[in-house]
């Protein structure tokens, strides 16, 4: 019998990961880059690869020191085993997200079990939020596989063998690597977890200690590196980047909301119920050592984050995998003590609902093209300049203009460029490139016939087409 049920449930485990490397790399390189992040990070991520310097990054020709390097030297490297393109832009992603899947299936049957592993992955890919992410080029899904992974390295050191607190120390290490020092936020709840249970003995132990050496030395050892290569301006740059967006320079109970309930229940959809549900039933009947430390990171991460200066959704990315854990877990403890003969038909359910999420939002999140219209222009505008010629943005697509066009770009948001202060003043969404002889201008069909307006000096020639967008060029 028990042989049977194990073959079920490796059964239905070859499922899912299959499922799973299904969802994460099919069509991955088919669409153009979203505007910001993914833009951005391909830009520095693709100068790099081209000028092979790997300790001086640069965005939009410009030194850029405000993140870590990890996801960039992970492009680099895909782009020199296949080719600089979409795809290798969000491999790193897609890699991270299928490593996810392990981590959480592991962390679940190690230290709560195997139905739970199951349900967890049925919950965190159909989760909107998290499938979107990591199936684009980002930090966060980076960063979330060395978190989770943390978490597990320290369980599997508590429970099995001290040594797993190197791995542990390696996890820590990268994750400060992929994203700063939000990387090191298991390490607090992992302090604050030994305090409350009184195993506060096990910082001394000089295992635990080497651990920690070892992510100080992965974390130091870069900063020292950047620091050597490009001095005070990194460290200023890095420093105020992450100190601002977490608000430590102003006054924290200002800047405290509850948005990231909102953005939890926009990604989890409608897993939220059930998450906020099995938070609620766990909290209340706590016997597993590993669930309360879950809450209480979720709890306390919530709690950090909604201090912070800028909030954005993806910020919370690394709680998905531990509240799939808390939701699958708190769903079939509950089933256990209500409906014990229903198991099958709780399973089948649930997977009813990662479907009916996955079939709805399949086009907006798991295979989007926000920035077709954006990246076509960028790329016209690009054939139409050289390669010294700057472009004059007002638009809000600015990374996306700087990724496809392969061009200095300038984002005009006030009047600093004196030839075109007419321009800033319309307040009209128009790109348009400033040559020797012509003006190359994007903008869209219904604004073409105020700018000819506006502008009767000038002769406007359509040139390019797509969908919405304008291509004029000024003769």
């Amino acid at each position: 019998m028990k042989r049977r049920i194990l073959s079920q449930e490796f059964f239905i485990l070859v499922f899912m990961i299959t499922s799973i490397a299904f969802l994460l790399f099919w069509d991955l390189g088919t669409n153009y880059l979203n505007n910001w992040d993914e833009a951005w990070y391909a830009d520095i991520s693709r100068t790099m690869a081209k000028t092979g310097n790997f300790l001086t990054p640069f965005w939009n020709r410009e030194p850029f020191f405000e993140k870590p390097p990890l996801y960039f030297w992970s492009s680099v490297l895909f782009f020199k085993l296949f080719s600089i393109s979409e795809f290798s832009v969000r491999l790193t992603s897609a890699i991270a997200a299928f490593g996810i899947a392990f981590v959480t299936y592991f962390l679940a049957s190690e230290f709560l079990t195997k139905k739970t592993g199951l349900v967890s992955l049925v919950i965190l890919f159909s989760s909107i939020e998290f499938l979107y992410r990591s199936r684009t080029g980002n930090l966060d899904t980076l960063l979330t596989f060395f978190m989770t992974s943390s978490i597990f390295f320290f369980f599997k050191a508590i429970n099995t063998n001290k040594r797993w607190f190197s791995a542990l120390g390696v996890s820590l290490g990268l994750g400060f690597l992929a994203k700063g020092f939000i990387g090191f936020y298991p390490l607090v709840i992992i302090l604050l977890f030994l305090w409350l249970n009184k195993k506060l003995d096990i910082l001394y132990d000089k295992r635990f200690l080497l651990g920690i050496l070892v992510a100080v030395i992965i974390a130091g050892g870069w900063l020292l590196l950047y620091f050597l290569a490009n001095g005070e301006p990194f460290i200023n740059q890095f420093l105020l980047a992450n100190t601002e967006k977490f608000g430590f320079n102003s006054n924290l109970l200002n800047n405290f909301s509850i948005d990231y309930l909102g953005y939890l229940k926009s990604g989890l959809k409608i897993w939220f119920l059930f998450a906020v549900f099995s938070f609620v039933y766990l909290f209340t009947k706590i016997k597993n050592q590993a669930v309360f430390f879950l809450l209480m990171y979720v709890a306390v991460f919530l709690l950090v984050v909604s201090f912070s200066h800028e909030k954005s959704n993806w910020f919370i990315l690394p709680l998905y995998p531990i509240l799939s854990l808390t939701t699958a877990y708190g769903i079939l403890s509950f089933a256990k003590f209500k409906i014990k003969r229903l198991k099958a038909l709780l399973f089948i359910f649930l997977f009813i609902i990662a479907l009916f999420q996955l079939f709805v939002y399949r086009k907006s999140y798991i295979v989007p093209n926000v920035s077709a219209d954006e990246a076509k222009s960028a790329l016209y505008a690009k054939n139409l300049t050289k390669e010294n010629q700057p472009i004059y943005l007002t638009n809000y697509y600015y990374p996306t203009a700087v990724y496809y066009s392969e061009r200095k770009v300038y984002a005009l948001y006030s009047d600093q460029e004196s030839n075109a202060s007419w321009w800033i003043k319309s307040k009209s969404h128009w790109l348009y490139v400033f040559g020797n002889k012509n003006i190359i201008i994007i903008t869209t069909k219904q604004e073409l016939e105020e700018l000819k307006e506006r502008f009767p000096q000038y002769r406007i020639n359509i040139l390019f087409v797509s969908g919405d967008k304008v291509v004029a060029k000024k003769v």
